[in-house]
């Protein structure tokens, strides 16, 4: 049992979004002194929700207890699994340029860094 079911789902889908974010659109900037500059929203855009699906499906296990010692009433940790697997869009990512690549006739092995943006 959670503590509050729309809570672990909103961590879910903003961690899986956070994650899309990350290796899709956001890029660590530094400028000539080594001062980051890219820190905030004013710098760059995160997703928004007209940037998503509005159906995401997620549901949550029934009746599968957690009994790991030293966790606060039972909780779980819930935003940093879907953040890891939304590492799929990069691959997917990646995996489409290849094929493009293979159709065009371009055999050159090519590096696709993260985050995968279109520059």
């Amino acid at each position: 049992m959670q503590l509050n079911a729309c809570v672990d789902i909103g961590q879910i889908e903003g961690g899986f979004v956070m994650g899309l974010g990350y290796f899709l659109s956001e890029d660590v900037i530094f400028d000539s002194s080594g001062r980051l500059i890219s820190k905030n929203t004013y710098d760059y855009k995160p997703f928004s929700s007209m940037d998503i699906s509005s159906k995401f499906n997620t549901r949550l296990m029934q009746n599968f207890p957690n009994t790991a010692k030293g966790s606060f009433l039972r909780s779980k940790a819930t935003g940093e699994p879907p953040l890891v697997c939304s590492s799929a869009a990069h691959f997917a990512v990646r995996d489409a340029v290849h094929a493009a690549r293979e159709d065009a006739g371009i055999d050159e092995d090519f590096h696709l860094a993260t985050p995968a943006t279109v520059e």
